[in-house]
C-alpha cells in the first residue's frame, strides 16, 4: 500500500494539524509522531482505509522538530512537522 500523497496542513503549526494521506489501495494506517531523537510522543490508529484526513494535536508539546512516521503493510513514509 504504497503513499501517493501525505502533507501536514498546517505546517508548521501551534499545536493543532492535519494529516491527509492517499495510499494506492487501502490498507492498515498506522500514524507515529516522533521527536526529532526518535523517542515517541503518540500513536494513532487510523484503521483500514485508503484517503483520510486524521488530526493530530501537538499543542502540549514544545516547540520543535518532530517526524510523522506512517505505517501502511510494510511500507513506511515519513513527513517533517515543525511546531512553533
Amino acid at each position: 500500500a504504497f503513499v501517493r500523497q501525505a502533507s501536514l496542513v498546517p505546517n508548521p503549526t501551534t499545536g493543532a494539524t492535519q494529516l491527509l494521506i492517499e495510499l494506492g489501495q487501502p490498507a492498515d494506517l498506522e500514524v507515529e509522531v516522533l521527536t526529532v531523537v526518535g523517542q515517541s510522543v503518540s500513536q494513532h490508529r487510523a484503521g483500514m482505509v485508503q484517503q483520510t484526513a486524521l488530526p493530530l494535536d501537538l499543542t502540549n508539546m514544545p516547540a520543535g522538530v518532530y517526524f510523522i512516521q506512517l505505517r501502511a503493510g510494510h511500507q513506511r513514509h515519513t513527513l517533517r512537522l515543525v511546531k512553533q
